[in-house]
């Protein structure tokens, strides 16, 4: 995800970490507060904060000040039913932290109990 103000890349590093990559080149930062696991899901208006998903169903959503580090809960996401559930894709949330989404997959189907069948 490229920062609102041009400036930065948020992305996942090689230690599964979220890193801020300078766009006009350089070495990467690890973003702190971010653990394996993490993946950017967006930045906030003012590019001071990027926000990280974590875990399965339902989804974390916390949001990492870039310059202090500090993390902050804003919200699990989650489907309405997590019946057939099998994977899911990765959360976006918009710049001003109003709207959220979250994509996943799933696998239904019928069972049919023969009994008695000659």
């Amino acid at each position: 995800f490229v920062s609102p103000d041009s400036r930065w890349v948020a992305a996942l590093g090689p230690d599964s970490r979220v890193h801020l990559f300078p766009a006009a080149g350089g070495s990467s930062t690890v973003l702190s507060s971010s653990n394996p696991g993490d993946v950017p899901a967006g930045w906030t208006t003012d590019s001071g904060s990027v926000y990280v998903a974590s875990g399965g169903l339902p989804a974390r959503i916390d949001r990492i000040d870039v310059a202090t580090g500090s993390r902050t809960h804003v919200r699990d996401l989650a489907g309405l039913d997590g019946a057939g559930m099998v994977s899911r894709s990765a959360a976006r949330v918009t710049p001003d932290g109003q709207t959220m989404t979250l994509g996943f997959s799933r696998a239904l189907s019928t069972l049919y109990w023969v009994r008695d069948l000659k």
